[in-house]
C-alpha cells in the first residue's frame, strides 16, 4: 500500500471515541515503525507523515466529509486507489473483529460513503474494525460511534490495535491474500 488513511474525527472531544478507531491504528503503526511526527498538510485537509515507501494520513475533516481529504490526498500524491487502504470503525462487526476487503460498498458507514462519492470509485482497500456492542437495546448509532469506549472495551483495545498493526505489517510483507486469511480465521 502506498497510502494508508485512518478515518476519524478531529479534536480532543473525539480523541478516544469508537469513530476514531482508524486514527488509533494509524498512530500506533506510525509509532511502531518510527515515522516522523504527523504534520498538517493543508493542501490535503489532513495530517500526514511518510517514509520513502509508505504515506500515512489522518483527515482533518469530520468523518462524514472524509472523502474531501482522501480525494485531495489521492490527487496530490498521484496514488492509484487500488494502492490505498482506508482504516475505519465498523458497527456491523462485533467488537474487535476485523475484515480486509477491496471494492465493497460502504455498508452505511458515512465516512466510507463520502470517500466513495468523492473518488467516484470503491476500488480501494478497507480494514474494517468492529465496534458493535454486545448488547444494543435502543442504541442510537450516531451517538454510539462518537461515544467513548467502555472500561471493558478499553481493556481489549490494546490487543485489537496490535492485531490491526500486525495486519498492516503483513500486508506490506506477505500481501493482501495472506492478511485476509490471518484476519478472517
Amino acid at each position: 500500500m502506498q497510502l494508508i488513511i485512518g478515518l476519524g474525527n478531529p479534536g480532543k472531544a473525539y480523541k478516544n471515541t469508537r469513530h476514531n478507531m482508524g486514527f488509533l491504528v494509524v498512530d500506533a503503526y506510525a509509532r511502531e515503525l518510527g515515522f516522523p511526527s504527523f504534520s498538517k498538510q493543508p493542501n490535503c485537509s489532513a495530517e500526514y507523515t511518510h517514509t520513502p515507501e509508505i504515506r500515512l494520513a489522518k483527515p482533518t475533516t469530520f468523518m462524514n466529509e472524509s472523502g474531501i481529504a482522501v480525494q485531495k490526498l489521492v490527487s496530490y500524491f498521484h496514488i492509484d486507489t487500488a494502492n490505498m487502504l482506508i482504516i475505519h470503525d465498523e458497527l456491523d462487526l462485533p467488537f474487535g473483529e476485523m475484515r480486509l476487503q477491496f471494492d465493497r460498498g460502504s455498508a452505511g458507514h458515512n465516512g466510507v460513503t463520502s470517500v466513495t462519492q468523492h473518488l467516484g470509485t470503491s476500488k480501494f482497500w478497507r480494514l474494517r474494525i468492529g465496534i458493535a456492542p454486545e448488547a444494543c437495546d435502543n442504541m442510537n448509532p450516531e451517538n454510539f460511534v462518537v461515544s467513548c469506549f467502555t472500561p471493558e472495551e478499553k481493556k481489549k483495545l490494546p490487543d485489537i490495535i496490535s492485531r490491526a498493526v500486525a495486519a498492516l505489517h503483513m500486508i506490506a510483507t506477505d500481501g493482501t491474500d495472506k492478511t485476509i486469511q490471518f484476519l478472517h480465521t
